[in-house]
């Protein structure tokens, strides 16, 4: 999962969405700011938790992730992403789990 976060977050989701909602995460990106790119990979993987969870194996759930986002419409992205995960929830999730992800990083 790692790989294809890095590739949505380096091509800032750039052949991961349909052209449309590319489009739209751009546009987002440069009136909002590069939060608008973390808010759409949040949502991303909320919108496929229950797929995710359902996988049997670790390469089942790199091919949800991997074509999961084609199957995403601007609509759904929009709405699920102003219902999503406030700045105040994730500085709190950063805070809270910052130790756990430096001590995973290090084993």
């Amino acid at each position: 999962v790692d790989l294809l976060l890095t590739k949505w977050l380096i091509c800032l989701f750039v052949n991961h969405l349909p052209l449309d909602t590319e489009l739209v995460v751009w546009d987002l990106f440069f009136i909002k700011g590069i939060q608008v790119i973390f808010r759409v990979a949040l949502t991303l993987f909320e919108l496929m938790q229950k797929e995710i969870l359902e996988a049997d194996d670790p390469g089942t759930i790199y091919m949800i992730v991997d074509k999961f986002g084609y199957k995403v419409d601007r609509k759904t992205l929009l709405q699920n992403i102003v219902s999503g995960v406030t700045n105040s929830e994730i500085k709190q999730l950063r805070e809270t789990n910052r130790v756990l992800v430096f001590n995973h990083l290090r084993e």
